[in-house]
C-alpha cells in the first residue's frame, strides 16, 4: 500500500510528461511482479515486506504465515497486476510512439509509418542530439533545434502537448472559486479569465520593463 500511494503522489506532480508517467507505472507494474516472485518462495525480508515480516516475527510459532496466508496474498498480487494491465493497454500499444518524442533514438525504425523511417535513421546516427536525450535535457527545448527532422518534429510537438495529468484544470476551478467570491460577484468573464491566466501561467513577468513602458501620468 505504501509504494502504491508512492506512485499516486509521484503521478500527481504537474510538471510531469506523459512519457515519465507511463514510465513510471512500467516500473510499478514489475515491481508487483518482482514482489510476487518473493512472496511465492516464501522469502520474506524486512527491505520488500517491512510491516509484515515485523508482524510475522511478533507471532507465536503456532499464528505466523502459513502457505495459505502466503498464496492469499498472491492472489491479491495477482488482481492488482490484472488490474493495472487492463487499464493501461491502450498506452502498451503506444509504447513506441511515445518513445518518438523522449527517446527516438531507442525506437526500432521498423516499428513506425514510412514517411518517419528516413528522418529516424539519420537521427539515429546524430551523436548531439543522442547526447541531450541520454542526459534528460528538456525535450522541449530539444526538438526547438531539431529543424533538420520536421516530420519528427510535428510528431514530438503532439505527443508533448498532451496533458500527463488533470491538474493545471483542477487547480484552475479551485482558483477560479477563490477568485470569484460572494465579494466579486460583478466581476466579468473577460477579467476573470485574465485573472486565471496569471493564477495558472508559469511565465514570470519582468515588472521592470513593463512599470518603464507605462506612461507617467502627467500633473496639469
Amino acid at each position: 500500500m505504501a509504494k502504491h500511494n508512492m506512485l499516486n503522489s509521484s503521478l500527481q506532480e504537474k510538471t510531469k510528461s506523459i512519457y515519465e508517467m507511463w514510465q513510471q507505472i512500467q516500473a510499478f507494474k514489475k515491481k508487483l511482479v518482482f514482489l510476487k516472485d518473493v512472496f511465492s518462495k516464501s522469502n520474506l525480508s524486512t527491505e520488500h515486506f517491512p510491516e509484515l515480516t515485523k508482524i510475522n516475527l511478533e507471532q507465536k510459532n503456532e499464528k505466523r504465515l502459513k502457505n495459505n496466508d502466503i498464496s492469499r496474498y498472491e492472489t491479491v498480487l495477482d488482481s492488482l497486476i490484472a488490474e493495472f494491465n487492463e487499464r493501461f493497454k491502450d498506452f502498451e500499444e503506444h509504447n513506441e510512439t511515445l518513445k518518438l518524442a523522449f527517446q527516438p533514438h531507442l525506437v526500432e525504425i521498423s516499428t513506425v509509418p514510412e514517411y518517419l523511417q528516413m528522418e529516424l535513421i539519420e537521427l539515429s546516427e546524430d551523436s548531439i542530439l543522442k547526447s541531450l536525450f541520454d542526459n534528460k535535457k528538456d525535450p522541449l527545448e530539444i526538438w526547438k533545434t531539431a529543424v533538420e527532422y520536421p516530420k519528427l518534429c510535428q510528431i514530438a510537438r503532439l505527443l508533448l502537448s498532451c496533458f500527463g495529468t488533470t491538474y493545471c484544470c483542477e487547480s484552475m476551478f479551485s482558483h477560479m472559486t477563490f477568485i470569484k467570491s460572494c465579494l466579486r460577484l460583478q466581476l466579468t468573464d473577460e477579467h476573470l479569465e485574465d485573472q486565471l491566466k496569471l493564477k495558472t501561467t508559469k511565465i514570470e513577468p519582468n515588472i521592470q520593463v513593463l512599470v518603464q513602458k507605462k506612461q507617467n501620468q502627467k500633473i496639469h
